[in-house]
This record gives structure tokens, C-alpha cells and sequence, in this order.
């Protein structure tokens, strides 16, 4: 017997239990039957064979007596010579054989002869006559039969074949064929004369298996549920006249708005599957009338069977359709179908012609859970479909008593109907959530190619940094702004998350046709531009459908600071949202929202290249539903979402210097005697060619190296090796950009210049501009006796929002700028010093007198020493100090002179006020410190702070001179000094050694140069 495993396909129909019975014995006696001789003599073979038939009889398991299913009653006489002769008469009971024939498929020669798979089949019946009941329920009679039409070419031309019953089953063998019973069966033999061992007896030779035991049970899968509203559109079809046929595979074609109800009924059983379940009382009298209760002018087709009684119940299997590609939670893994829910519903137990009415229930749903199913499946016989989604729904007939005993475990569920729905929601607020506020603004710098293959020198070696990523920098700056990924020049969604691009016009670029993807026609698209994000979660699951193809409109308007309307709206772009889901998105994804990212470019050019001012950029978003099923509840519509952008542009004017000065603060002298003045504050001023074409900019400088002047340092060889390099403008570099709504000034590059004091010439269009002093720097640094590089520059003011690469244009490099330089004060001091008459000697031996008296007690009288002592005047100064990095470099003596002038208060001859009166002016010498030996543990001392020049003068000279002017001695003086250069360089040795007997004849030649002016002392 042929034992088949798969039990995917059931078969379609059940003919019983088939049966076979000694297959080898039966093939040997036929193939001696057709050899023509014998194979080793080589004579004639003659093989009669006494078995001419078989019959079967069959009881239950467990029960005694055999019944014959060959056991026959004769419906009339059986007569040969025209009835003259009788053989048999109505009522008689016989036993006809089966006769087993073997067949030949096509090559009878060469391929032989095959005997039949089984060799009867026994369904409750008698096996050796035909089925009468078959015939009558199908009126398989020659007068119900279509006739044939021989003027039509390729009918089936098939003549009704014309039956007769002469026998009827026997009452007495009668055993019905029931689903879940065990039977027994065993075969006699019969012989050429019909004679052979009756249904009584018993087996004397039994052979190794003469009874066989089978247990029946029900292989038949339960056909398709009867949905009665499919049959209703087809009823209701006009017969007159022609008329569209719906769709009767689309639930919103079977159910209306006002009667959402599917009517459900148990799927038909034929015969004869339905009188094995031995659940019908008179099966096959209502097999009959199916056929025998239609009107005889009714045509149509119908199907011959009984509601099928094993099939208790029924369950819905809720499918939505994800997006295509989407297959991995499919049933099969093949399909975007994703199962939602499973729901059964029962039939009545008590009837089975019963209907399950089923109540349709559309429920807008913002977002399903395709892992944590659908809970809210409503009433026992509701159907709860979400709205706005594809949906397929499953019918499966369910037999419970699939238990293996009554019914194989393989057809537990039927044969299945599918019915696909879609309804528009409608409610569908909560349609979208901005991120990051819903728009950002990105404004990318170019990477310079130094940054891309970078070459380094390292001890004389050369180390080359390629880069090994095809990703321009730039874009992989442009996609972790939007936490987003790039490659080469594409931009594409996170893995795990759907991503649908949409793209300005202004950018060339290509986009994949399932909007997944952008890809960039090349880098420079990246640059000179903003490129606004509009950037929103679609709060729907990926079955959601409910948008046109073109689904969002993205509307752009813009206007400068300050202005009150806006410009001409103009549609930006369109976002495409695809019914297609990338690779990309179906790694662990997340099916329950979708990304939509819009890129939008804004050239600031447009709208002012020359004045570029700051911006504001407002959106509205326009959402196009499907056209045939708008919404009526919806969200206000997106719209005035401004962004507030920095400007970007540089100022185009360039600076022309004309002319500089000293601009000085007002002269402030002591008016009571003209005694002194008050120190002059003094700034270093600028004239520019003209001033800012823009009155929203400025100009600014910033110092790019300096250095001390040469003739007040020492040339040495840090100061000859000494080239600074040009720091460069300590700004953010600003790669990118990025701007959100509700940004304002943050001051970006502001402090890497100083801003320049414009002159007030009560115009406000001075062309003169002050220069502050450097940072750190005050009017007293001695760096201010230097030299100054300068880079001066326009810029935007810091009133003006402005990115830090965007602040200052094109510079003006000025070498040689010195500020004013600072004040030196003098001091000046009165002192007397003590003039003795005795020798030192004299004095010494007083001392040692004093000490002796002291030590024996004696009172000795102390000797008389006469003391006078010498007035003077003493007049000091520092030198200017030269100084490099922090580190003083001042040249060692002094190459500058300081000079001083003594002057007399005298009052006018109207006698307003006082004026100076110069009574002498002189040279004031720098004086090395005295070299001493150093011992040897000495440290060597190093001369700190600046150089100090000094005149000391004598009062008596000085009285002497002012009686010579006709002014009193006690007259009120005042004294100024001033550094001058030399005309000479004397004091410089090469290589920075210093000869100091040379420095020291030097400086005694000074002071003789000095001695001339007689209220000079002249140095010992």
C-alpha cells in the first residue's frame, strides 16, 4: 500500500476505503498466464487458473458476524430465448465476484502490464454494483442531461449514458461506512463456476494477515465558508439588462454603511463525505431535493452537498498590509501581510443551516503595534478593522473533533476565503510631531583638501594621512546634524527606521524611487547655501495609507529683519512617501511611526548679495489625502513655522587706510602757578577712504605680530632670528552651522577683532576711527615702544546676527603701526648731604679712644669734629624698555639719552597766570652698577626692572642762577625729562658682548660733555 506523508493538500473528495489483497500472488498468476512457452524445455505452458473472482465482507471491530459487501437482491427475472427460459428470479439473492484485470499504458509490448493501485473501494455499499444513490442525486438521468449542441465547434458532444439497475443492495449485509469507527476486512475466493466459501464460514487456511483492521476517519478538509452577502450582489443582478458586477472579493462591495453585517454560514459537505459523519437523519433524501426543489426555469449554478456538521466553528484571521518588502512578519515570510488578530466565532450546535451574523466595526487607529497585537477585537460577533489600511480577511472553518480519531489532525482547519478591505478614516488628528521643532537650518563650510590627504614632516620624514573613506567630511557633517547616515555622496535613514526624503529643485540630486534615499550630484551642492531640514515624525504605522502619492506639499516665504510682509510663497518641494520600504529600514525596525525629512535650499544672494541682512524663512506644509477619502476630522493645517537665520555673506567692501595720527585728549595745566600738567591721554587714529557702504558694519583690526623697536633692544641672535608668523583669525571655523527655531544672537566671532571708535563729527559718517590699544595691554605696557603688525578689516556689527565665518571680509594687512608711546615720569628729590673737616684717621683713632674710656672707667673728653653739609637737587628717570615675548631685551647700557630741563614758575606781566621759564637743561647718564669679584660660591646677580638716568644739580647753583634772572631764591620749580635718540650708536657692541672699559670712557666723556653746564656736578 502507498503510504503518503504530506498531508498538505487533502484530497478533494472521499470515495471510502480502498482496498488490495494479495498484490504478488495475483501479478505471478497472471504473468504464467502470459508466457507463450516454458523458458528452460521450451514447450507449451499450460496454466489454468481456478480463482475467477473475490469477495469482500466487513464488520465492525469487536463484533462476530462477517456481512458480504458482494451480497446483491434481484429487482427482476433473469431470462434467456426471450424470457422463455427463467435463470433467476426477482427477489433472489446472489453474490457476484470482483474480477481484478491488469492494464498496459500505451507500450503494452515493451513496457507490460501494470495491475490497478487498488482493487475495489467500499463506501457503505455493496462494492460490486453501481451507486444509485450517486446517480439520483445528481440526476445524472438521460432526460435531465444538456443535450448536445453539433452546431457549436468545440462542444463536448457527450451522449448520457443510459444505466440500468437490476440489483439493490442487500438489506442484511447492510453496514454503514461511519467517520471514527474500526472495521475489519477479509477476502474470499470464488470460482470459475461463481461457487466458493459463503459469508458464514470460517477460514480453514489462514495466510500471515487474513484479516485487516482499519480505523476510518475523516480525510476530507471542510470546504469554503458560505458568505450569503456574495451570492445576494450576484441575485440582485438585473436579468434584463447589462450591469457592472462588483467585486465581490472587497468587503465594502457585500456590506453597506447602514447594514454592516456579513452572514456566515457552514460550508457545504457532498457526497457521500456528509453521510459518513452519520450526523444527518435521512441524508440522502435531502441530497435529492436540493436538486428536485429548484423551479424549473431557475439557470444557475449550485452546488450539491449539506451544511457540513463537523464544522463548529469559524475564525477571522485579521491581516493588514504593511509596505512592500515588509515580508518578515508575513506567515509565510513572502508577503507584506502582517497578521493583526485571530477571532472565532461559533456556529449553533442545534442547527446546522444556521447563520453567524457578523458585525463590521471600522475604528480609526493612529498607530498600531504590529508585536504586542490588537486587544480591542470588541463584541463577541464584532469584526473590528482599523480604517486607512489595507486589509485581507481570512475565513477558516474550523472541525474541532480533528482529534485524530474522528478527523486526521491535518484538516483542523478548512479551506479558506479571503476578502480584502479598505476604508478611510475618519478621524486623523495627530497626524505629524515636528523634531528638533520641525525645522533646522544648516549652513556647511568646505573641508580644505590639506584636511583630506594630509602631509606631515616629522625629523626629516614625510608621513602621508590618506583618508580611506569615500564620504565626503562635509556630508557626514550634514547627516549627524540630522542623525541621519551617509555614503559617498547618498544620504539615507538609520537602520531600523523608515525615512522618506524629499528635496529642493535647487540642489541637484537624484532620489530613489521609494524615497529612501538622496544622492548628491556633487559635493558643491553642499556649499554657499542654507539647507533648511524641514524635519517630522509621521505619527502612523507603516500600514497606514492614507495619502496620495504626492503626499506633502512643502511651501516656502521669506522676508529681511525688520520688514513687515513677506515675499511671494513658492512651493518648495514635494515629499513622495512610497509605499516601498528600503533594506535599510527592516533591520530590528520600527513599524510604528515614519520619518519625513524635507531638504530645502536658500541662497542668502537672493535676497540682497551686496547689504546681506538677516532673514526669516517661514513654511507651510500642505498634507493631500487620498481624494476619495478625505478625512472629516483633521489637524489645523501647518503653517506660518518661521526660522530665523544669521547672515552669511561676508561684506564686500574692502579697507583703504589714507592717513594715521595721535589724537590727544584736552591740555589741563595747574592754573594757580602753572607748577604742572596733567598727563594727556593719546589715542592713535585712523583715516579710512570712506566709510561702511553697509550702516550695519564697521570696521575692525586686530594685531597679528608685533615687535620692539630695534634701537632700544639689544641686537641679539633670538632677535635677529625673529619672524612671527601671522596668527590666523581666531574664529570658529564653523564647519557647520546649525540653527533651530527660536535662535537669536549669540555673537558668533565677536572679541576676535577690536572694533574701531568711528570720530562723532555730528554726521555719523567720520571717516577717522580710532585704534584701541591691543588686549592686555594698557597706556603704560612697555610693549607699546614697539612696533605693530595690524589686520584691519569690515565687519558686521555685533547688532547684527551673523555667523563667525560670515562676521569680518577680506583684510588690510598695515605693518608698522605704533600707538602712542608711554609715559615716562621723573622724580625728583632735594637731599643734604654731611661735609667733615678732620681726617678719617683723626676719626678713627677718636673712636678707639671712645671705647677705651668706655672700658676702664675713665671720663677722657671727646674730640671736636666740625660737620657741613652740601645741598643738591637730584633729578631721575627710566629709560624707555624694549620687550619681546614678556622677556626685556632692553639694550645694556641704554642706547637712547634722557635729557632733562629745569624750569622757573614766573607770572605774566598782565598777571593772569604763570609761565615756565627754562633755567637749564642737561644730560642724564646711565651709571652701570660697579662689577665686583665674585668669590666662589657667589651666585651671579642679574640687574632687574628698567634703566634709570640721572642729573644731580646743586642748590646753590641753582639759586645762584635764578638771582641772575631777578627772581628770588625760594622761587617755585618745576622739571620735565625727555628720551631722545642718539646720533651716534656707541653703545652697541657686536654680537651682543659688551667691552665695559670701552662702556666706561664712554660714559666719563658724557658727563664732561655734561660739565659744561655749570649747575651740573661733575662725577668724581
Amino acid at each position: 500500500m502507498l503510504q503518503e506523508k504530506d498531508k498538505s493538500n487533502p484530497p478533494l473528495k472521499d470515495v471510502g476505503i480502498r482496498l488490495g489483497w494479495d498484490d504478488e500472488q495475483i501479478a505471478i498468476w497472471y504473468n504464467r498466464q502470459m508466457l507463450k512457452k516454458e523458458e528452460e524445455s521450451g514447450s507449451d505452458v499450460d496454466t489454468p487458473l481456478g480463482v475467477f473472482g473475490y469477495r469482500v465482507d466487513v464488520r465492525k471491530k469487536g463484533e462476530e458476524q462477517w456481512l458480504s459487501q458482494n451480497s446483491l437482491i434481484l429487482q427482476q427475472n433473469t431470462a434467456l430465448n426471450n424470457g422463455r427460459i427463467i435463470i433467476s428470479e426477482a427477489g433472489e439473492i446472489v453474490e457476484p465476484g470482483i474480477e481484478v484485470h491488469p492494464s498496459a499504458h500505451g507500450d503494452s509490448k515493451g513496457a507490460g502490464f501494470w495491475l490497478p493501485m487498488y482493487f475495489s473501494s467500499w463506501m457503505g455499499k455493496p462494492i460490486s454494483i453501481a451507486d444509485k444513490d450517486a446517480e439520483d442525486i445528481n440526476m445524472l438521468h438521460p432526460d435531465k442531461m444538456i443535450k448536445p449542441r453539433p452546431d457549436i465547434d468545440n462542444t463536448i458532444n457527450s451522449i448520457p449514458k443510459r444505466t440500468f439497475h437490476p440489483y439493490a443492495a442487500d438489506p442484511r449485509n447492510n453496514i454503514p461506512l461511519v467517520y471514527g469507527n474500526d472495521y475489519q476486512f477479509r477476502v474470499r475466493l470464488m470460482d470459475i463456476s461463481g461457487g466458493g466459501p459463503a459469508v458464514t464460514e470460517k477460514a480453514l487456511n489462514g495466510g500471515e494477515k487474513p484479516v485487516a483492521d482499519l480505523h476510518f476517519k475523516r480525510h476530507i478538509a471542510a470546504g469554503v465558508l458560505k458568505i450569503t452577502n456574495i451570492s445576494s450582489v450576484y441575485d440582485n443582478l438585473p436579468s434584463t439588462t447589462v450591469a457592472d458586477i462588483k467585486d465581490t472579493s472587497i468587503l465594502q462591495n457585500l456590506i453597506t454603511i447602514d447594514n454592516p453585517v456579513l452572514k456566515i454560514q457552514r460550508p457545504l459537505l457532498g457526497y457521500p463525505a456528509v453521510v459518513f459523519t452519520g450526523k444527518y437523519n435521512n441524508v440522502i433524501d435531502k441530497l435529492k431535493a436540493i436538486l428536485n426543489d429548484l423551479p424549473a426555469d431557475e439557470k444557475k449554478g449550485i452546488d450539491i452537498g449539506l451544511s457540513d456538521p463537523d464544522v463548529s466553528s469559524f475564525k477571522v484571521q485579521v491581516e493588514i498590509k504593511s509596505l512592500e518588502m515588509d515580508n518578515g512578519r508575513s506567515e509565510n515570510g513572502k508577503e507584506s501581510y502582517i497578521v493583526l488578530y485571530q477571532k472565532e466565532y461559533n456556529f449553533d450546535e442545534g442547527n446546522f443551516d444556521d447563520d453567524v451574523l457578523l458585525n463590521i466595526v471600522h475604528k480609526d487607529e493612529k498607530q498600531l503595534t504590529f508585536t504586542e497585537g490588537y486587544n480591542d477585537t470588541g463584541a463577541d460577533y464584532d469584526l473590528v478593522l482599523p480604517t486607512s489600511r489595507h486589509i485581507r480577511l481570512t475565513f477558516i472553518p474550523i472541525i474541532k473533533h480533528a482529534d485524530n480519531d474522528y478527523a486526521d489532525l491535518s484538516i483542523a482547519e478548512g479551506k479558506r476565503i479571503t476578502l480584502t478591505s479598505y476604508l478611510p478614516g475618519a478621524d486623523e488628528t495627530g497626524l505629524l510631531s515636528p523634531i528638533d521643532g520641525g525645522f533646522k537650518a544648516v549652513y556647511l563650510q568646505p573641508e580644505h583638501a590639506v584636511d583630506q590627504h594630509q602631509i606631515k614632516t616629522f625629523k626629516n620624514k614625510i608621513t602621508l594621512q590618506f583618508v580611506k573613506s569615500n564620504t565626503p567630511v562635509e556630508l557626514s557633517r550634514l547627516a549627524d546634524a540630522f542623525k541621519i547616515t551617509a555614503h559617498n555622496l547618498t544620504l539615507e535613514g538609520e537602520k531600523g527606521k523608515r525615512l522618506q526624503f524629499g528635496c529642493s529643485k535647487l540642489m541637484r540630486h537624484s532620489l530613489a524611487p521609494d524615497s529612501s534615499s538622496i544622492s548628491f550630484s556633487s559635493q558643491a551642492e553642499l556649499f554657499n547655501r542654507w539647507i533648511i531640514g524641514v524635519d517630522y515624525t509621521l505619527l502612523r504605522d507603516w500600514a497606514w495609507d492614507g495619502l496620495e502619492k504626492e503626499s506633502f506639499f512643502i511651501y516656502r516665504k521669506w522676508k529681511r529683519e525688520g520688514e513687515v510682509s513677506f515675499s511671494n510663497e513658492v512651493l518648495a518641494g514635494i515629499i513622495n512617501v512610497s509605499d516601498t520600504v528600503a533594506i535599510n529600514a527592516l533591520h530590528e525596525p520600527e513599524r510604528t511611526y515614519s520619518r519625513l525629512l524635507f531638504l530645502d535650499a536658500f541662497d542668502p544672494k537672493e535676497v540682497d548679495s551686496l547689504l546681506p541682512p538677516e532673514i526669516i524663512i517661514s513654511y507651510r506644509i500642505e498634507v493631500h489625502f487620498k481624494k476619495k477619502g478625505i478625512p472629516s476630522v483633521i489637524d489645523p493645517e501647518i503653517k506660518d513655522k518661521e526660522i530665523h537665520l544669521p547672515v552669511t555673506i561676508i561684506p564686500a567692501q574692502i579697507p583703504k587706510l589714507v592717513s594715521a595720527g595721535i589724537a590727544l585728549s584736552p591740555y589741563v595745566s595747574d592754573e594757580e602757578k602753572y607748577r604742572s600738567t596733567d598727563l594727556r591721554q593719546r589715542f592713535l587714529w585712523l583715516e579710512m577712504e570712506e566709510g561702511p557702504r553697509d550702516r550695519n558694519d564697521t570696521y575692525f583690526a586686530r594685531v597679528l605680530s608685533n615687535a620692539p623697536d630695534p634701537l632700544l633692544c639689544s641686537i641679539s641672535e633670538e632677535l635677529k632670528t625673529y619672524d612671527p608668523v601671522d596668527a590666523p583669525l581666531n574664529i570658529n571655523d564653523e564647519k557647520i552651522r546649525t540653527i533651530i527655531p527660536g535662535m537669536d544672537n549669540d555673537f558668533a566671532g565677536m572679541g576676535a577683532m577690536q572694533e574701531l571708535l568711528r570720530g562723532d563729527d555730528n554726521s555719523g559718517k567720520s571717516n577717522f576711527y580710532m585704534l584701541p590699544l591691543p588686549p592686555g595691554l594698557h597706556a603704560d605696557s612697555d610693549e607699546l615702544f614697539g612696533f605693530f603688525s595690524y589686520e584691519i578689516r569690515l565687519g558686521h556689527k555685533k547688532e547684527l546676527w551673523s555667523t563667525a565665518q560670515g562676521r569680518y571680509g577680506r583684510p588690510l594687512k598695515v605693518n608698522g603701526v605704533q600707538h602712542p608711546a608711554p609715559n615716562l615720569s621723573c622724580n625728583v628729590i632735594r637731599r643734604k648731604i654731611p661735609l667733615f673737616e678732620k681726617k678719617l684717621k683723626d676719626v678713627l683713632v677718636a673712636n678707639k679712644v671712645e671705647r677705651l674710656r668706655k672700658d676702664s672707667g675713665q671720663i677722657l673728653e671727646k674730640p671736636s669734629i666740625n660737620i657741613a653739609f652740601k645741598n643738591e637737587v637730584v633729578i631721575t628717570a627710566q629709560f624707555a624698555t624694549a620687550v619681546l615675548n614678556g622677556k626685556n631685551i632692553t639694550a645694556n647700557p641704554p642706547q637712547t639719552s634722557l635729557w632733562y630741563m629745569l624750569y622757573a614758575q614766573v607770572r605774566q606781566a598782565d598777571g593772569l597766570s604763570y609761565r615756565n621759564l627754562l633755567l637749564s637743561s642737561g644730560y642724564m647718564p646711565y651709571v652701570p652698577p660697579k662689577r665686583r669679584v665674585l668669590a666662589k660660591n657667589d651666585v651671579v646677580s642679574k640687574e632687574e626692572g628698567g634703566k634709570t638716568g640721572i642729573a644731580i644739580l646743586k642748590v646753590e647753583d641753582i639759586q645762584q642762577r635764578l638771582v641772575e634772572l631777578g627772581l628770588p631764591k625760594e622761587n617755585s620749580l618745576s622739571v620735565l625729562c625727555v628720551e631722545m635718540f642718539p646720533m651716534d650708536n656707541m653703545w652697541h657692541i657686536e654680537g651682543g658682548k659688551h667691552d665695559y672699559a670701552n662702556a666706561e670712557r664712554l660714559t666719563h666723556h658724557l658727563y664732561r660733555l655734561a660739565s659744561e653746564n655749570r649747575l651740573c656736578v661733575r662725577p668724581k
